[in-house]
């Protein structure tokens, strides 16, 4: 009786260690479980982290190029402006005496590299745009001092390349003339011809001083 009455005690003491031992093992367990779980958070906040990261610089260089875009935008918008009020200038000027189609409004003469060379720029416009383009011819006279001597060249005699002086305008075009001067030459004046194809009761001159033909275009 004495022995029984012992190991009842006994029993309920290693019961409830075993208990205990379950219960730590199973808390164990779940703290295990735990930082494998905020370690598995861990690596999915630091993927997301990256993508986040990529994502905002993603989004900082589409601004930036969106910026860009927008600059180059207002860019072309001030040149278009700008050629537009060129035009407008240009039409402006036209005038109408119900009988010229093509009018010349500057001239030009810019000395070049070569000795003695030359090249005359035009800005012609046909105050009528029609559908075929108005085809024509422009001479050159010049005439000026020659050892003393007062003498006229025609275009054949300056003129480098012949095929240059003829044209062909639909509305408003700039022609270019490279021409050469003999030696000692000292041109006073300038005269320019034109002359449409087919239509000779439309030819006009212009006369120029030649120290008149050396301002810019604007």
């Amino acid at each position: 009786m004495r022995s029984s009455f012992f190991a009842i005690p006994l029993l309920l003491m290693l019961g409830i260690a075993w208990a205990v031992y379950m219960l730590f093992v199973q808390q164990t367990d779940q703290q295990q479980m735990l930082r494998e779980q905020l370690a598995s958070s861990d690596a999915e906040t630091k993927v997301l982290s990256q993508q986040l990261r990529s994502q905002e610089l993603l989004l900082t260089q589409a601004l930036a190029q969106a910026k860009l875009s927008q600059a180059n935008e207002q860019q072309l918008k001030l040149e278009n402006q700008a050629l537009q009020s060129s035009v407008d200038l240009y039409q402006y000027a036209l005038g109408d005496d119900g009988q010229q189609k093509f009018k010349m409004h500057v001239a030009e003469v810019t000395e070049l590299s070569n000795q003695n060379h030359y090249r005359l720029e035009l800005l012609v416009s046909n105050s009528e745009p029609e559908m075929q383009p108005i085809l024509g011819q422009i001479e050159l006279k010049l005439v000026g001092l020659l050892e003393g001597e007062t003498i006229e060249l025609e275009t054949s005699e300056v003129l480098v390349i012949a095929d240059a002086a003829k044209f062909s305008i639909q509305h408003i075009q700039r022609i270019y003339l490279d021409f050469r001067l003999p030696e000692g030459f000292s041109p006073d004046s300038l005269a320019l011809s034109f002359k449409r194809d087919g239509y000779q009761q439309l030819a006009f001159d212009q006369n120029y001083r030649w120290q008149d033909l050396f301002e810019y275009l604007n």
